[in-house]
């Protein structure tokens, strides 16, 4: 697994990466809903912030958006399987 830097992707893939996410996984945003307009702009807050990134698996061809106190997590999970 690979971090990718959101800034070398165009802003058409990072939305669209977004969307994918936001439709495959149930999400839990707190206690009150929010609509997928803030969702989608709460997630791409969090990556211009730095507070997430953007997570890669070539092996797996899995692509998701992990809070960044996760990273070292999911980054570690493919040196465990290798």
């Amino acid at each position: 697994m690979i971090e990718i830097d959101y800034h070398l992707l165009s802003e058409f893939a990072v939305e669209n990466l977004i969307m994918t996410l936001l439709t495959r996984e149930a999400t839990d945003y707190g206690e009150e809903e929010m609509d997928f307009a803030q969702k989608k702009q709460q997630l791409l807050t969090r990556l211009e912030q730095g507070d997430a990134v953007i997570i890669y698996s070539a092996e797996e061809g899995y692509c998701t958006i992990v809070p960044v106190e996760e990273k070292q997590k999911w980054l570690s999970q493919e040196k465990a399987i290798a």
